[in-house]
């Protein structure tokens, strides 16, 4: 199984990749991308280059890690976008404002996605970000 993670900007890349530096974790399991610069070009992103990919690849996992920036429609707009094949393998985590002032809430979710991602495509409640 491979881990991939789409960070939208820098906040949430050097979070994801302190986590990903912890003895604990796989790296050789785990690729962490530049930052996408925008939660639309996150989205934009997965669509033009991961959902190909990992139609191709069953057993790649994809996490998308994205500010909401206090917008309660953006979440949906996003969960629109994944395949329905696709929805098991995708996790999609976020911040309702800004990761940089959610450290507790960060270093959590950084536990739970990574756990999740490790048993990618598992439909318990456990693995679930949303």
């Amino acid at each position: 199984m491979h881990v991939k993670v789409l960070p939208e900007d820098g906040a949430t890349r050097e979070l994801v990749l302190g986590f990903v530096q912890h003895p604990g974790v796989s790296q050789h399991r785990v690729q962490v991308f530049h930052v996408a610069r925008g939660w639309r070009k996150v989205v934009q992103k997965f669509k033009e280059v991961h959902v190909s990919e990992m139609q191709w690849y069953p057993d790649r996992c994809l996490i998308l890690v994205l500010d909401l920036d206090n917008d309660a429609g953006r979440l949906d707009e996003i969960r629109t976008e994944i395949p329905p094949d696709l929805l098991e393998r995708v996790n999609r985590k976020q911040c309702r404002s800004s990761w940089a002032r959610s450290k507790r809430s960060a270093a959590n979710w950084l536990t739970t996605a990574m756990k999740a991602a490790m048993k990618c495509g598992d439909t318990s409640p456990e693995a679930q970000l949303v």
